[in-house]
């Protein structure tokens, strides 16, 4: 599975690389949150929750999707966040912006 040529849009928190971002392959845009080494989740978002992305719970936005991406290295995969391991999600807080 390929997400396409990704742009980071805007970057919300950055540790050695950005950790929680926005980016957009020209025509979806996904919230990509750092879950460690080099395992990154995309989850789609659309431009109406971006506009409200301060209010979002992370984590439950996140469990609340019908599918998100687990990328490790090059090799991508289409999950059910129910998939996902409790390590690989972030807590429930609201994303700080600018």
């Amino acid at each position: 599975m390929n997400l396409g040529n990704l742009k980071i849009v805007e970057v919300y928190l950055y540790y050695d690389g950005p950790a929680l971002f926005l980016a957009d392959d020209s025509k979806n845009l996904f919230l990509s949150f750092w879950v460690g080494d080099s395992v990154y989740l995309y989850i789609p978002i659309t431009e109406d929750q971006v506009k409200n992305i301060d209010k979002l719970l992370l984590k439950s936005f996140i469990l609340g999707r019908e599918y998100v991406f687990r990328a490790v290295g090059d090799v991508v995969s289409k999950i059910s966040p129910d998939e996902l391991l409790e390590s690989e999600l972030p807590d429930d807080v609201t994303i700080a912006t600018n």
